[in-house]
């Protein structure tokens, strides 16, 4: 093959030293009169960092979609192939109905992720915020009716103030915060 308009060789090189890197290292061949080889190197780590993590993005959404789906698909198998008493109908598809509001939940957060990287941050309303307020609420409103667990909120004395959007923050809090209570047992 001779030199190209336009073709590219490029490799990529991780660095230990003096800090860790990803060096894309490329020839470029044009058939320009004044250039016929360009050789460069650019640093690529965050490019290739945020590959990774939307990589892992998209694997642990699948996992969380599939299983509620799970659940939807084989209680739904389940009452089309066998015939129940009213009461376990009636469990069944209450099982149905919460796994169900649990897919369309996780749906309206990617979508809510998709929205703020596609706007770039633009539909965030930023004000100054008490953190032991939210943290707070939300632990608050975590709490079950029945449920003898207790939680205790260990906050400093002081308030901490921060600079956020209130929605997207209480948002966020509440799935790390929910997660940690629905599947701690005490």
């Amino acid at each position: 093959d001779g030199p190209r308009e336009g073709r590219e060789n490029r490799e990529l090189f991780e660095l230990r030293w003096p800090r860790k890197a990803i060096i894309e290292v490329g020839i470029s061949e044009s058939s320009n009169d004044s250039v016929n080889v360009l050789l460069y190197f650019r640093d690529v780590t965050a490019e290739v960092e945020v590959e990774r993590l939307k990589s892992e993005f998209l694997s642990t959404a699948a996992h969380e979609l599939r299983t509620p789906m799970a659940s939807v698909y084989g209680f739904a198998e389940l009452l089309l192939n066998n015939d129940f008493d009213q009461q376990t109908q009636r469990d069944l598809l209450t099982t149905i109905y919460e796994q169900s509001g649990l897919l369309v939940q996780i749906i309206n957060e990617l979508l809510d992720l998709a929205r703020i990287e596609a706007r770039r941050g633009k539909d965030f309303r930023l004000q100054t915020l008490s953190l032991n307020e939210l943290l707070c609420d939300t632990v608050n409103g975590l709490k079950m009716p029945g449920d003898d667990r207790s939680v205790v909120v260990s906050l400093p004395s002081q308030p901490v103030l921060v600079h956020a959007d209130s929605g997207k923050l209480r948002q966020a809090f509440n799935n790390v915060l929910s997660n940690a209570y629905k599947y701690s047992p005490n």
